[in-house]
């Protein structure tokens, strides 16, 4: 006699969506993080004159901190199948927070 399956298909399917959501977020973030992290390096190298100790401060709280967090707690989550939908809109509001700040940083130096 064959095993029931515990889930419904729905569910099974709203599942590998999620699943797959954390898996994008935790790409995104990272990619975005790495980026940042380099352009923030040429920049310093660049212009390095026009960037004062508050640009450095907001980079580092507002670019990089979200961004950490989005990386570590995504990924950290996708491994203990820890999903849950708050912390999936976190991680959005976090990446948002991290690219308004980067482009406001490039308007800022510009």
């Amino acid at each position: 006699m064959a095993n029931k399956p515990d889930f419904t298909e729905e569910e099974y399917q709203a599942f590998a969506q999620l699943m797959d959501s954390y898996n994008r977020t935790f790409a995104i973030s990272l990619t975005t993080l790495l980026l940042s992290i380099l352009g923030f390096i040429i920049a310093e190298t660049q212009i390095g004159y026009v960037i004062t100790d508050t640009i450095r401060w907001v980079f580092g709280l507002l670019v990089v901190l979200p961004l950490t967090i989005t990386v570590i707690g995504s990924k950290r989550d996708f491994n203990n199948l820890a999903f849950s939908m708050p912390k999936t809109i976190l991680y959005s509001a976090l990446n948002a927070v991290s690219l308004i700040t980067i482009v406001a940083l490039v308007f800022n130096l510009n």
